[in-house]
Formats: C-alpha cells, sequence, structure tokens
C-alpha cells in the first residue's frame, strides 16, 4: 500500500523534478520521468513475489522469468527506439507487469490460493488509492494551462495535505488491511 502511494504521488512532481535536476530545456521530456515514476509499486511487487519464490527454492523459475523481462525490455527498447523517444518508458512498464503478473502466478500455482481473492486485493486497494489520488490528476491536467507553475505546484501540495489529513484522520476509507497497517505506525497508542 505504502509503494502504491509512491507511485500515485511521485509522477505528480515530475514536472517539478525534471526541472530541478535536468533544467527548464529537458521539461517537455518530464512525461518519461512521469510514466517510470509510476513503476515503484511494480518493481516492489516484483521483490516481493521473488523473495517468496525463493522461498519455496524456485530460484531457476524466478530466473528464467527475470531472463523472459530482459527479452522484453531490450526488444522494447530496441522497437521504441527506433519510433520515438516517447515509447521508452513503456517498454519498461511492459516488462515490469510481465515479471509482477508472472510471478504471482507462480506463487498462486505454487501456494494453491484463490488467484481471484489475491487479484480482487491488490484491485480493491489500487481503486481505492486511485479514487483519492485521481481528483488530483484531473485537477492539474485541465488547469496546468491556466495556472502558472508555482501556483500548480501549491496546488499540489495541499491537495496531498488533504488526501494524508484525510488518510490520517479516517483510514477506514481504506479498508481494514490498511487501518492494520496504519495503527503500526502511529506514535501515540493508548
Amino acid at each position: 500500500l505504502i509503494g502504491l502511494m509512491f507511485s500515485l504521488i511521485l509522477p505528480l512532481f515530475s514536472y517539478e523534478i525534471t526541472f530541478l535536476i535536468l533544467g527548464r530545456q529537458w521539461i517537455e521530456y518530464s512525461y518519461i520521468l512521469q510514466l517510470l515514476l509510476f513503476l515503484p509499486f511494480m518493481r516492489l511487487l516484483t521483490r516481493v513475489g521473488d523473495a517468496v519464490l525463493r522461498s519455496f527454492s524456485m530460484v531457476y523459475q524466478s530466473a528464467f522469468i527475470k531472463f523472459c523481462s530482459a527479452v522484453i525490455t531490450l526488444s522494447g527498447l530496441y522497437f521504441a527506439s527506433k519510433l520515438d523517444l516517447f515509447w521508452l518508458p513503456f517498454a519498461y512498464l511492459v516488462s515490469s507487469l510481465f515479471t509482477a503478473i508472472a510471478l504471482h502466478i507462480l506463487i498462486i500455482w505454487k501456494t494453491k490460493s484463490n488467484g481471484i481473492k489475491v487479484l480482487s486485493t491488490v484491485l480493491v486497494n489500487f481503486i481505492r488509492l486511485g479514487m483519492l489520488f485521481f481528483p488530483i490528476w484531473i485537477g492539474i491536467y485541465f488547469l496546468k494551462n491556466q495556472l502558472n507553475d508555482l501556483m500548480i505546484f501549491s496546488l499540489k501540495l495541499v491537495s496531498l495535505g488533504i488526501i494524508f489529513t484525510i488518510i490520517i484522520i479516517w483510514p477506514k476509507i481504506l479498508g481494514s488491511k490498511f487501518l492494520e497497517l496504519t495503527s503500526s505506525f502511529r506514535i501515540f497508542k493508548k
């Protein structure tokens, strides 16, 4: 859940990060960074899946999936380089999705778990968090041409502050599992 929150928050600030690190001349390519910043959640799922497979001594199966992922990445990067710079992050995104899905299919098969239940849990949490962050994305998209950069940055910060206030005051909005997670992080417990 925390990785998913970072994957939904960090891309909001791709414009600012690109400006700070690379300068104004690279601002038009900030969408590439934005697409790449969606990947922390996928990478987190991949790391967790790899650890679980290793605990079941399925090292070779995990390595084969990573090999297929590397082939997908390299093929995607080759074709994307022939087309346009815009497609480069999509090659890595497709590769990351493949790896996360394939690893978790193997885990579901090995543990004889209910695949529908696992998928629904991930989707439900993604939708719940997405519903909190989606209004920010829509607002920024429609207002980016009407407001200056500082006002957009301020709007992003205020919106995130409101969302985190909602999550801290009313964590039930994200379900009981999220409530358990946040209660373990609270400093002052009764």
